[in-house]
C-alpha cells in the first residue's frame, strides 16, 4: 500500500471523512478508494471509529469528550 498516492491519500482521508476538502481533493480521494483495497480499509475502518465515537459521546461526561476532541484538532495540525 504505502505508495506515495496511498500518502497523499491516507493524509487527506480524515478531512475527506469530515466534508474538508475541496472538490478536486475529494474526487481524488473518492477515486483512489475505489481502486485500493488497502486505503478503502483505513476509509471504512474511520467511519466505523466516527461512528462509534458519536454513540460513546452521548454516554460520555462532556469533559472527557471536549478533552478527546481537543486532541484530535491538536494532531490534524
Amino acid at each position: 500500500m504505502e505508495n506515495k498516492d496511498c500518502e497523499k491519500i491516507l493524509d487527506l482521508i480524515n478531512q475527506y471523512i469530515d466534508g474538508e476538502l475541496n472538490e478536486s481533493d475529494a474526487e481524488l480521494v473518492r477515486a483512489h478508494i475505489e481502486n485500493c483495497s488497502s486505503c478503502k480499509k483505513v476509509y471504512l475502518e474511520l467511519l466505523e471509529l466516527e461512528k462509534l465515537f458519536e454513540e460513546a459521546k452521548d454516554d460520555a461526561p462532556a469533559e472527557l469528550f471536549e478533552a478527546v476532541m481537543a486532541k484530535v484538532r491538536e494532531e490534524k495540525a
